[in-house]
């Protein structure tokens, strides 16, 4: 049993909608950030950065605070206003190459605690207590976790019938982007919703295992009640809208690390077959693809590395491990080894190339994505993935819709 809370949003108005959202902070490289936030004087950058001006940038507990004032002054403005009743949030968000349509809402940290909200994903203790701290103090959840769930018929003919009505904010962000929303405050339209979460099992934690993680820490003292802090703002999708891509990866070059050597070792691993197109990208799975030295090549490890009963040792982020990272570059620790770094998979095999080709990196890995049945068996059986197995979209935007819990009422 799934349960998911409607809550009193507070959000951009409709004149600054297309101004206040932004991505991850994390996504931008320092000039872009630094750009956004001198020439944009509504981006929710300026609420998470409020120490932008200053020299000497503000740290803990001073910086969270500091981030809820820029947010109240904000509010204040009238550049955010604040719903009158609950409702449940249709968003739908239009790319390039997709569609995601769901619901952001109230999602209760019981069923987190409860293994009813499943993860595949380790978090660290140190980032889940400063995270905490943060809500704690700043009072907000700006970014919604994103959460899948199984396909329902009921709940689609419910958003495409809401879906014909006028959404409360369209508009287009930089990328192209088209961003829809919706108010679902009818109470048969809620009850409907409701119900039919109600007879799921469980949903999978698809982006925002930290944030998750965070706001159990800061929920469990309430739990019983009906306080806002036993809930978190996430994202509802079907898990078909889902679009897992992989994580490429990159070894940094090194004097003792020479191409020929590299293939020497490789060959005791595995099948090595030379390709000669200009891009290459593994074909299915269990196939890797390795370019470096301007050539690519397609790995097959041998059988011994191979473990198709296993949810994580089956996935080809582990095979690659066990197979070449480990064995051949001596990488054993994904996590903290200077020697590894990740490429998502939006980039392409131009992105390896290009990576490779810049004298960086001495060879790039190619993956096939992760499908969402073995992202579920991982989860269901309580296992973790490699670090970084998955890059999944949607990407969703921080500060189009602010969860409070500071003056809150269900």
């Amino acid at each position: 049993m799934i349960t998911i809370q409607p809550f009193r949003g507070i959000r951009p108005t409709r004149e600054k909608v297309n101004l206040v959202p932004s991505r991850s902070y994390m996504s931008y490289s320092k000039q872009e950030l630094s750009e956004r936030l001198q020439k944009n004087p509504y981006s929710f950058l300026r609420i998470i950065n409020p120490d932008y001006q200053q020299k000497t940038p503000l740290k803990g507990a001073k910086k969270f605070l500091a981030v809820r004032e820029a947010f109240t002054q904000f509010e204040k403005e009238g550049v955010f206003m604040r719903d009158e009743q609950p409702a449940f949030y249709l968003y739908q968000q239009r790319t390039d190459s997709a569609q995601f349509v769901g619901i952001i809402a109230g999602a209760s940290v019981q069923d987190y605690l409860e293994n009813r909200i499943l993860k595949h994903e380790n978090t660290l203790t140190k980032r889940e207590k400063m995270f905490r701290d943060y809500l704690e103090i700043t009072g907000f959840n700006a970014e919604p976790v994103l959460l899948a769930h199984r396909d329902d018929a009921q709940l689609a003919a419910c958003y495409n019938r809401v879906m014909q009505q006028r959404p409360e904010y369209a508009f287009t962000t930089t990328n192209r982007d088209v961003h829809q929303l919706w108010l679902i405050q009818d109470s048969n339209d809620v009850a409907i919703i409701q119900q039919v979460f109600a007879q799921m099992d469980c949903v999978y934690i698809a982006d925002g295992h930290h944030r998750s993680a965070s706001s159990a820490l800061l929920g469990q003292a309430h739990l019983g009640s009906q306080k806002p802090e036993c809930f978190f703002m996430a994202y509802f999708i079907p898990e078909s809208q889902l679009e897992i891509l992989e994580f490429n990866r990159l070894v940094r070059a090194r004097e003792d690390l020479k191409p020929t050597k590299i293939l020497a070792t490789l060959k005791a691993q595995g099948t090595v077959t030379p390709i000669k197109e200009k891009l290459f990208q593994p074909r299915h799975k269990g196939e890797i693809s390795m370019y470096m030295a301007g050539k690519w090549y397609a790995f097959t490890p041998d059988a011994q590395f191979l473990h198709p009963e296993h949810p994580v040792k089956s996935l080809d982020a582990n095979v690659l491990s066990e197979a070449v990272l480990e064995p051949v570059f001596h990488i054993k620790d994904l996590r903290k080894d200077p020697s590894i770094s990740f490429l998502p998979g939006n980039t392409g095999p131009e992105g390896i190339k290009q990576a490779v080709d810049s004298g960086l990196y001495v060879a790039g890995f190619g993956l096939t994505p992760v499908a969402m049945n073995e992202m579920k068996a991982v989860a269901d059986a309580g296992l973790v993935m490699p670090p970084k197995s998955t890059y999944i979209n949607p990407k969703l935007r921080s500060g189009l819709i602010i969860y409070d819990f500071d003056n809150h009422e269900f």
